[in-house]
């Protein structure tokens, strides 16, 4: 029974992994009717970056984290002085949990970019609530990490803030680029030839 969950599990994450490109593609395809001409060109952007950041986050969490979720766990059992015999579906459900949301840690910064360029959230809402966003972040990241040392949820937290800091900074200049922009297209316009 538990070599099928650990297939099952696998192929549920495995499929996600090789999905998440068209289900990302599905979305702005879907949303785009809505959207202005330079809003439109982020399309492959978007699904690129968003594809390449899930991809690189899911083999951090398999070369990185779930081999120092090993290493860390290792502790616990000498502490708690019990045998290190896991459940295999247990265990590869948390490592291929990890792994997944790892890849999804890593799409965040590429919606919030989007969510700024679109103008749906002010950059100076995460520059006021700089340290607020850091402290769930590290919660978050301290779920996905379920060691219980802080260690690996550093490891994690580090890259994703890295990476949130420049989607701000990437997507204010982005912005003001495209109102500079708009701006310079309404008075070409308002001014008869």
């Amino acid at each position: 029974n538990e070599p099928l969950e650990i297939f099952l599990v696998a192929s549920l994450i495995l499929a996600l992994v090789f999905n998440i490109p068209i289900v990302a593609y599905e979305t702005f395809k879907f949303v785009s009717p809505a959207l202005l001409p330079r809003e439109k060109r982020l399309l492959y952007p978007f699904v690129g970056a968003a594809s390449a950041l899930f991809a690189v986050g899911t083999l951090f969490g398999y070369f990185f984290l779930a081999k120092f979720l090993l290493i860390a766990l290792s502790p616990f059992f000498v502490i708690t002085q019990v045998s290190p015999f896991v459940n295999g579906a247990d265990f590869y459900f948390v490592v291929f949990l990890t792994i997944f949301l790892s890849g999804v840690a890593f799409t965040i910064p590429v919606f919030i970019f989007l969510f700024i360029s679109f103008g749906i959230v002010d950059p100076s809402f995460f520059k006021k609530n700089r340290v607020i966003i850091w402290v769930v972040t590290f919660i978050f990241t301290a779920v996905i990490t379920p060691d219980g040392g802080p260690l690996l949820d550093l490891a994690l937290f580090i890259p994703i803030i890295a990476m949130l800091e420049a989607a701000i900074f990437l997507a204010s200049r982005f912005r003001r680029r495209s109102s500079s922009e708009a701006a310079g297209s309404e008075s070409h316009q308002a001014t008869p030839p």
